[in-house]
């Protein structure tokens, strides 16, 4: 059944944020990074949150939803916007293994400061969004949520703050929201969406408008949960 954007003090946490992170990826200064990209770098990021080695091999397979020539694509590209460097094995130099970059570590930062870590040193600030980037992995494993994609999660984020800004949001208003995926391409992910029981369609008069349901709501404040966990360790 489809709900109003809940004033829950989680849920509210991650809009919030959402809205920070939208004024960040407008700054000069860090590299424009689409919805795959933002996507692996967030669970490379993982990964070395855990101190766990994680080669160009093991990291072109760790979005099952897109291919691995696809991948291999979008690392290139984290690789030319330094966000990501290569260094060999030094056993096997057949062997490469992703590490980050200072501006890895200035982007984390910024967007730790939007976790409401503003006061904290920048070191701590990165170390903060990384171990948040850790801990949604949890969320994101659960059943409802492991056939949404980077995009997917892109949308609701998006659609969240609209949500948040009491704006109207009909179907095409939603869609229009969605810059550089296509229109034909975005209202099949909405479909997928309200499969998925994550977005409804109520009329309003003559229009049809987008909606979260309760599993949004749940999904926005276990993440925002997460968040508050992370700037507390």
């Amino acid at each position: 059944m489809p709900i109003a954007l809940s004033n829950d003090s989680f849920s509210q946490t991650y809009i919030q944020h959402l809205i920070q992170v939208q004024a960040v990826s407008r700054l000069p200064r860090f590299p424009q990074l689409d919805a795959v990209e933002n996507r692996m770098l967030g669970i490379l990021a993982s990964s070395w949150h855990e101190a766990k080695p994680i080669t160009v091999l093991e990291a072109m397979v760790m979005l099952p939803e897109i291919s691995t020539s696809t991948a291999h694509r979008r690392l290139t590209a984290l690789r030319q916007k330094r966000m990501i460097d290569l260094v060999l094995d030094e056993e096997d130099r057949r062997i490469k293994y992703l590490i980050p970059t200072k501006a890895t570590h200035r982007y984390f930062a910024q967007l730790g400061r939007c976790m409401g870590g503003s006061k904290t040193a920048p070191a701590d600030c990165a170390r903060q969004y990384i171990n948040y980037l850790h801990l949604t992995q949890a969320v994101r494993d659960l059943p409802i949520y492991q056939n949404m994609d980077a995009n997917d999660i892109v949308m609701l984020d998006t659609w969240a703050v609209a949500w948040h800004n009491d704006m109207p949001m009909g179907v095409l208003k939603a869609l229009s929201l969605i810059d550089n995926r296509g229109a034909a391409n975005a209202a099949y992910r909405l479909h997928g969406l309200r499969e998925l029981g994550l977005i409804e369609l109520v009329r309003h008069g003559y229009l049809k408008h987008v909606v979260q349901t309760k599993a949004t709501h749940d999904y926005f404040a276990q993440l925002g949960q997460f968040m508050r966990q992370a700037i507390a360790k």
